[in-house]
């Protein structure tokens, strides 16, 4: 090994491919430090630090990972072919050397420069520690390790390549050739089982993005081991057949063995059940939060997650066997928790909502037609996909409205785990953890909307209803994705409010509630129950007998503020203070400078003590706001405050609040709101330039609060700590000088220093 070491460090393409890296390391380490410090001059707050280094897009480790194949080539062509072209492989086949002392002495000095990358790599981490105290050293070590192991790889594949031929110039193509196989092996045989987990396993492509990110997971650490078993075992076999004269069949028996005992390895080790990990992050972004893991630990039993995936549907492509270890790479982070978790695909075509079919196939309306064509685009066989009688007679997918949905089975019962109509596409773990919570609660909770005298709907799409938070199936942030059941209820027909009910909601009335309905509201609200009210100016006379049980009112009129850009009745408000108590996720939102956005209000005011505690969630403007009493027309009329009429100022008032009191063992909460538009299918779909708005949470946060934080899922993270760089956006200049030209420049001199001295020995 030190002979070889002493060729390395004295030949001239080592010294190249070190002072070339060193440039390329230096000039990708600035230009990801640069939007830094650039932010940093500019007044942002920073984050993710130790990310943005090294795991980012222009992170050092993601760009030098995606490099480095282009300098092994370089390395690895003359370690053996050079000893075949000049004839000293003969003399080493007559020493005393055994092959194995040949191969390993060689390769050891390979690993062993290639820990002069690593030490080069050492000096940014070395130096990014001190500009960046918080950085997250476990994340950096295993994408270190991640780093040292792909080149322990590259250096066994062009080892081997070496010892096929006597020509450099052949060895590096090859290896070069090698490389790009095992970087694009992994797309072979997706649609059999088999053949992809040990084509998709031998894939060199994103063998370290775990590692980059922080985590060390078996399955990773193994494939590389393999890699470099299998190849260094492939180079003893030809030194072996160099040495003695075998047939063929001998030859090719023992090279197909040695890559069989690697196919079998990366099967095994590709098993949930045998893989291990290490979350090395200080955040352990890797790896589910608690409130997950809580989940996972209560599923005791088999699970079943079957992926109905329809022909006809936009997002098919995301279910297709070809993209099966994409698609199923969600449920990774489950399986460490619960490896006996099994993937079930099935596929049929069936109509289902996609308008793009209609455009596309305006010819052809029958299902049978488009999905034959369909079928052939994708160049699947249409026999393999169940028809949609055969489908319906399995499941009744009518309620996913036949869009792509994972259905999980555990204990006999069943959720859905869905994909949703925004830029991700796939479920968070938010969306996850919430349906297998579905499996493990008894009682799922349930908001009941009452439905019978013209109240908000959650089934209709029209544009005051509330469809879009309560049952859009496609809507991520929907309650029916987050855990929470929605149904609507006739107060009529019952005598009571059932005790499953979580909350009642009663979203603005056209018509007054009877007697009866009354009696059945109040009794619920005398036995604690949880209630929502949100109220307009259509529906105050018929609410406020109900807001009389909490000691509240909807008064007369609208209450408006001037403004340039808005209309007078069209309030943009900031979360209160107060709104901390009933959700964290407000205040947060709060200092994230999210607002509310709040269509024609009605005032709301207390006129008698009933117990309650009350927190404000968002108010009016500190100044400038009033309730208007005369003008009702402000299109075409300017509102003008004046006492005089009935006007009343109404700055820092609350337009929704939360109530709680204690009745028996519980605490009951009811949330009130003077506005029913904020949360309506409509305010909900507009987006307006320069307000961000988090009118969403609106519908969220009370149901949280309501769950004693259960629903939604928390899967909140700590906060990283590597958010201060000690470098400012003047000293960028004097970083290019040192990490791109002096530190390469010092590396080359040395360098020519070295081998000139050599070659006059």
């Amino acid at each position: 090994m030190k002979n070889e070491l002493r060729k390395l460090f004295c030949s001239p393409i080592a010294w190249i491919v070190l002072v070339i890296f060193f440039f390329h390391c230096g000039s990708t380490f600035c230009e990801s430090i640069e939007p830094n410090l650039r932010w940093k001059a500019q007044g942002y707050d920073l984050e993710h630090l130790t990310y943005d280094l090294f795991v980012g897009y222009r992170g050092l480790f993601n760009v030098m990972l995606s490099k480095i194949f282009i300098y092994f080539p370089l390395l690895t062509m003359g370690i053996l072919s050079k000893e075949y072209s000049d004839g000293s492989i003969f003399l080493l086949y007559s020493s005393p050397v055994s092959n194995r002392k040949i191969v390993w002495g060689k390769y050891l000095a390979l690993v062993v420069f290639s820990l002069s990358f690593l030490a080069i790599f050492g000096l940014f981490i070395a130096y990014s520690r001190i500009i960046v105290p918080d950085l997250d050293l476990g994340m950096v070590l295993a994408g270190l390790l991640g780093f040292f192991l792909l080149c322990c790889a590259y250096s066994a594949i062009g080892l081997f390549m070496s010892c096929l031929t006597s020509y450099q110039v052949v060895a590096a193509i090859g290896t070069f050739a090698v490389l790009a196989l095992l970087n694009n092996i992994g797309s072979i045989g997706q649609e059999n089982p088999l053949i992809r987990d040990i084509t998709y396993w031998f894939a060199l492509n994103n063998r370290t993005s775990y590692f980059v990110n922080g985590l060390i997971c078996s399955e990773d650490v193994i494939y590389f081991l393999a890699i470099i078993g299998m190849f260094l075992s492939l180079t003893l076999a030809k030194l072996h057949f160099d040495r003695t004269k075998k047939g063929v069949l001998p030859k090719i028996g023992r090279y197909v063995g040695i890559i069989a005992v690697a196919c079998v390895v990366a099967f095994v080790s590709s098993r949930p059940k045998f893989m291990f990990y290490s979350d090395l992050t200080k955040t352990k972004s890797n790896t589910l939060t608690p409130a997950s893991q809580e989940i996972m630990k209560k599923l005791d039993g088999p699970m079943t997650i079957t992926s109905y995936v329809n022909l006809m549907d936009q997002n098919v492509h995301y279910g297709l066997q070809r993209n099966f270890k994409n698609d199923t790479k969600m449920f990774t982070k489950y399986q460490r928790f619960k490896p006996e978790i099994k993937l079930k695909y099935v596929y049929y075509y069936h109509d289902c909502d996609n308008k793009q079919l209609d455009v596309r196939f305006p010819k052809q309306p029958d299902v049978n037609e488009r999905a034959k064509i369909l079928a052939k685009g994708y160049r699947l066989k249409l026999e393999s996909f169940l028809t949609p009688a055969e489908i319906d007679s399995i499941t009744d997918l009518s309620g996913e409205e036949y869009f792509l949905t994972r259905e999980i089975s555990y204990n006999g019962k069943k959720s859905y785990i869905r994909m949703f109509e925004d830029m991700q596409k796939y479920p968070s773990e938010a969306e996850i953890s919430a349906a297998m919570r579905r499996l493990i609660d008894e009682n799922p909770p349930v908001l009941a909307f009452a439905s019978k005298n013209g109240e908000r709907s959650i089934y209709r799409k029209g544009d005051r209803d509330y469809f879009t938070f309560g049952r859009n199936i496609q809507m991520r942030s929907a309650l029916i994705n987050q855990g929470i059941n929605t149904e609507e209820i006739d107060l009529e027909s019952i005598d009571r409010v059932p005790d499953r009910i979580l909350s009642l909601v009663l979203a603005d009335p056209q018509t007054a509630y009877s007697e009866h309905e009354l009696a059945v509201i109040k009794e619920y609200i005398a036995r604690g129950g949880n209630l929502v009210i949100a109220g307009s100016e259509g529906s105050r006379d018929f609410l406020n007998p109900v807001l009389a049980e909490l000691g509240l009112l909807f008064t007369e009129g609208i209450i408006v503020k001037e403004s340039e850009q808005n209309s007078p009745e069209f309030l943009v408000c900031n979360i209160s203070n107060g709104a901390g108590n009933v959700s964290p996720t407000f205040q947060r939102l709060k200092a994230m400078g999210y607002q509310i956005t709040a269509p024609r209000n009605i005032p709301l005011g207390q006129f008698e003590d009933k117990g309650y505690t009350f927190y404000p969630i968002f108010s009016t403007d500190p100044e400038g706001c009033w309730v208007e009493k005369t003008t009702t027309n402000f299109i075409d009329e300017v509102p003008v405050f004046e006492p005089e009429k009935g006007d009343e100022a109404w700055n820092n008032q609350p337009l929704m609040i939360g109530a709680v009191r204690k009745v028996g063992d519980k605490n009951q909460k009811i949330i009130v709101l003077s506005n029913a538009d904020c949360i309506s299918n409509s305010e909900l779909g507009i987006g307006r330039k320069g307000i961000r708005a988090a009118n969403f949470y609106l519908a969220l946060e009370p149901a949280r609060w309501f769950t004693d934080g259960q629903y939604p899922v928390n899967v909140g993270r700590p906060k990283g700590k590597d958010t201060v760089i000690k470098a400012n956006f003047d000293q960028l200049g004097w970083h290019k000088v040192v990490f791109i030209w002096f530190f390469p420049l010092l590396l080359a001199a040395i360098g020519a220093w070295i081998v000139i001295r050599r070659q006059k020995q």
